[in-house]
């Protein structure tokens, strides 16, 4: 008897099998699909943020007044994350907003998100924000096909009176 012939394909639809609680689960199985594995590739389908961090805030020194802020978001791959929208205080409005490529390393994928802001009113950036972005994942992740969802990431930012008269000597 070759066991080989018998075990391979046993072997493969047992992989497969496991593999579809993450390649397009049932809508019904969506609030379970979170804790998944991908038994091929061993990588989870939980989409969770590990860290967010104000890395650059900038107030531009020309007319008209720019705010540029950058984020940065560590999730586990395969996601990865992309900004869709921006709160802010009020006098101001929203000229730029994007994600620059991410970068994976060591099973993580860190991406940079940017915002740029132009005071309409406003003399101060100093306020509550909120970036929501949306998470991605590549093709080759295990758990392409899945409905994904949205991260809310708060921050505040404290700048001075752009406003102000300032006199140099």
């Amino acid at each position: 008897m070759n066991l080989i012939g018998i075990t391979r394909p046993a072997l493969l639809v047992a992989l497969l099998s496991v593999a579809a609680g993450c390649i397009g689960a049932a809508p019904e199985a969506a609030d379970t699909a979170d804790t998944t594995v991908d038994a091929i590739t061993a990588v989870s389908c939980s989409q969770s943020l590990t860290a967010a961090a104000v890395t650059r805030q900038v107030v531009s020194v020309d007319e008209p007044t720019r705010l540029t802020v950058e984020l940065v978001t560590l999730t586990p791959a395969p996601y990865m994350l992309r900004a869709s929208s921006l709160t802010f205080p009020p006098g101001f409005a929203l000229v730029g907003l994007a994600s620059k490529p991410c970068t994976l390393f060591n099973g993580t994928y860190r991406c940079a998100h940017e915002a740029t802001l132009e005071a309409t009113t406003a003399c101060t950036g100093t306020g509550s924000y909120t970036m929501w972005l949306d998470y991605r994942t590549t093709v080759t992740g295990g758990c392409w096909g899945r409905p994904t969802q949205t991260q809310r990431v708060d921050f505040s930012l404290t700048t001075e009176n752009f406003c102000a008269v300032t006199t140099v000597r």
